[in-house]
C-alpha cells in the first residue's frame, strides 16, 4: 500500500502570538489527537489543557478547571474548580484519575538593573473521577497532592506510570565567579554541565530539572531524580525517558542526552552530541535497542547518529545540506526524514533498517520549509511547515511508497496561521471518519478612513479545516466558528476570540473547545453550529 507524507505550509503572524496554542492530545480509538511520542510507542499518553474522560469534556485555564457534559451536541457545565494561578501547565486523565499541574510565583529576585527574576513552583493534584454521573455533586478533592519547584512542563503516563517533569531556575547570593556543577561524577571526574550563570554581581540565575513518577498500582508511591542544567525537551518511551540538556552557557554546541530507566529514574548512561544542535524531541528517536539522534552543525550540516545500548555510536551518515538549517525531523520504523532550509526546502528520506549503516536514499526540493513531519500509520505522514509565500499556508501530498519521494498535490490557505504551527497536538484525528482536522486563524487587512487618513485595519476570523484521508481526490473542508472581528477592539475581540481552541469528536460532533468557551457542531448537518457554552 503507498504512504503518503502531507507537508503542511503556514504563516507565523506576529499578532496572533497572543492566541499562541499550548500543549495537547487525547487517548482513544478510533479518535485520537496527534501525540508525537505515540507514534512508535502506544503507550505513553501527552497531558494538555483539554481532556476527555468518557462524554464528558475536562479544560483547564488560568482561573479554573471545568468538567462539561456532552450529550448529542448539548453542552451542560457539571463542575467548575476556581485557580488563582500564574498559569496551568497541564491536565491528563490517567484512567478514573484526572491529574491538574498549575504554577504559582514563589520569589521575584530584582538585581540593581531593575530586571526581574521570578522563580515558579507548581502544585499537581489527583481526583477521582468515578462519581461523575452518579447523581451527587462532583467535589475537586484532591487524593493525593505534590509541590515541584519551577514550571512543570510536561505531566506524561506511560502504563501505570505518571511522570511529572520541570525545570527551575533560582537566584543566588553574591557571587562573581562562574560556579561550576556537574548532574553526576565518575572517579571525581565532572561529566556534567555547568549550571550557573552570573546575572550580574548580586543574583546569579541557576537552573535544575526534576523528573517525578508515580505508581498507581503502589496508592501513588513516587519517585524523583533531579539533574543540573537546562533541560529544553524529554522524550518518554516504555522503558526510558531521555532529556534533552543543554549546558549552561545556553550554547547550541554542547548538547547532552541523558538514558533514564522507567519508573526507578536511575541513570544508564550519556550522550554528548558536542558541536551539533538538537532542534526538538522528534529529532530524537528509540526503538528498545538503539537511539537515534538527528542534530546539525552550521559548518558540517546535519548528521543521524545511531548509539548501541552501550551508548557507543553504531551508525552514521552525515554532510547533509552544508550551510542548511535543520528544521524537522520524524522517524517510521525504516525511514528517518530530515527537512533543512536555506532558500528552498529539501526533504531527506533516510533509510535506518540496517541501523549500522543508515544511508540518504532521496531528496526533494520544494519551496517554503516544514517546521513538523509526523508519521501517522503505515499509510501516511503529515507536517507542519512554511510556503513559498510567506503568508499562505500550503499543503502539499507526497507519495513515498517507493525510495523516491513524489510530489502529489498541494492546498493552499492563504493569511492563515494554523495552531499545529505552535504545537502539532492541536491537530485532531478522526479515524472512523477518515478525517484529520486544524484550527486555524485567518487574518485580513483592509484600508479604511479614519479621521482623514487611510489606516489599515486588521480583521480575524477562527476557523476549522477539516482534511479527508487517504483520499487524493477530496477537497478541504473550511468551517467558520467565529465572527469576523476587529483585532484592534478589545469588546468584539472578547465576544469573538477562542482562546488556546483544541478539537475533539464526541460521536457525530466536533467540540472547538477553548479556555473561554466551548461550540459543538453537527457531523451531518454540514458542521451546523448546535450549542454554544461560556465558560467561567
Amino acid at each position: 500500500m503507498k504512504k503518503y507524507v502531507i507537508i503542511i505550509g503556514l504563516v507565523l503572524c506576529g499578532a496572533l502570538l497572543l492566541t499562541a496554542c499550548m500543549n495537547m492530545t487525547f487517548t482513544g480509538d478510533p479518535k485520537e489527537r496527534a501525540n508525537p511520542d505515540t507514534v512508535l510507542t502506544n503507550s505513553v499518553t501527552d497531558g494538555d489543557i483539554v481532556q476527555l474522560y468518557g462524554n464528558y469534556i475536562i479544560s483547564a485555564s488560568p482561573t479554573s478547571l471545568n468538567i462539561t457534559h456532552a450529550n448529542n451536541g448539548y453542552l451542560t457545565l457539571t463542575a467548575s474548580n476556581s485557580k488563582e494561578s500564574v498559569g496551568v501547565s497541564d491536565i491528563i486523565v490517567w484512567g478514573d484519575y484526572l491529574v491538574s499541574a498549575y504554577y504559582y510565583v514563589a520569589k521575584t529576585y530584582t538585581p540593581p538593573d531593575g530586571t526581574s527574576y521570578t522563580d515558579y513552583y507548581t502544585q499537581v493534584n489527583i481526583y477521582d473521577l468515578t462519581t461523575l454521573g452518579k447523581g451527587t455533586q462532583f467535589a475537586f478533592e484532591s487524593l493525593y497532592t505534590v509541590q515541584l519547584d519551577g514550571k512543570c512542563e510536561y505531566v506524561k503516563t506511560v502504563n501505570d506510570t505518571l511522570y511529572l517533569f520541570s525545570n527551575f531556575k533560582v537566584g543566588s547570593c553574591n557571587k562573581y565567579e562562574q560556579h561550576n556543577f556537574g548532574f553526576y561524577e565518575e572517579n571525581g571526574e565532572k561529566k556534567g554541565v555547568a549550571n550557573i550563570l552570573v546575572v550580574d554581581a548580586s543574583i546569579a540565575i541557576r537552573s535544575y530539572s526534576t523528573l517525578v513518577a508515580v505508581n498507581v498500582q503502589d496508592e501513588f508511591v513516587s519517585t524523583s531524580a533531579q539533574w543540573y542544567g537546562v533541560t529544553g525537551e524529554v522524550c518518554f518511551y516504555s522503558d526510558a525517558i531521555i532529556p534533552i540538556i543543554m549546558d549552561t552557557n545556553y550554547s547550541s554546541s554542547n548538547y547532552f542526552v541523558m538514558k533514564l530507566s522507567a519508573f526507578t529514574l536511575e541513570k544508564e548512561g550519556v550522550i554528548n552530541e558536542k558541536d551539533y544542535k538538537l532542534i526538538n524531541r522528534y529529532a530524537l528517536n528509540y526503538d528498545g535497542e538503539y537511539i537515534m539522534i538527528a542534530s546539525y552543525s552550521s559548518s558540517e550540516g546535519s548528521r543521524l547518529n545511531i548509539y548501541d545500548s552501550n551508548f557507543n555510536l553504531f551508525g552514521s551518515v552525515g554532510g547533509i545540506a552544508i550551510g542548511e538549517t535543520l528544521k524537522s525531523v520524524r522517524y517510521s520504523e525504516n525511514y528517518c526524514y530530515l527537512v533543512t532550509y536555506l532558500q528552498i526546502d529539501p526533504v531527506f528520506k533516510i533509510d535506518i533498517s540496517d541501523r549500522s549503516a543508515p544511508i540518504v536514499v532521496d531528496e526533494l526540493k520544494i519551496d517554503g520549509y516544514s517546521i513538523y513531519l509526523h508519521i501517522l500509520d503505515d499509510d501516511l505522514a503529515f507536517g507542519v511547515g512554511v510556503g513559498a509565500d510567506l503568508y499562505t499556508s500550503k499543503i502539499t501530498l507526497f507519495d513515498t511508497a517507493s525510495e523516491q519521494i513524489n510530489e502529489i498535490k498541494s492546498i493552499e490557505i492563504p493569511s492563515t496561521l494554523l495552531y499545529a504551527s505552535v504545537d502539532p497536538r492541536s491537530i485532531f484525528i478522526d479515524r472512523e471518519n477518515q478525517m484529520i482536522i486544524f484550527i486555524g486563524v485567518t487574518i485580513e487587512k483592509e484600508e479604511k478612513l479614519i479621521n482623514g487618513e487611510t489606516t489599515s485595519v486588521f480583521y480575524a476570523t477562527y476557523n476549522m479545516f477539516l482534511l479527508e484521508y487517504p483520499s487524493l481526490d477530496s477537497e478541504m473542508t473550511t468551517v467558520k466558528i467565529s465572527n469576523k472581528y476587529e483585532m484592534a477592539s478589545k469588546e468584539q475581540r472578547q465576544e469573538n476570540e477562542l482562546l488556546n481552541p483544541r478539537c475533539v469528536v464526541i460521536d457525530d460532533y466536533i467540540y472547538i473547545v477553548s479556555q473561554n468557551k466551548i461550540k459543538s457542531y453537527d457531523f451531518n448537518r454540514g458542521y451546523k453550529e448546535k450549542s454554544v457554552l461560556l465558560l467561567p
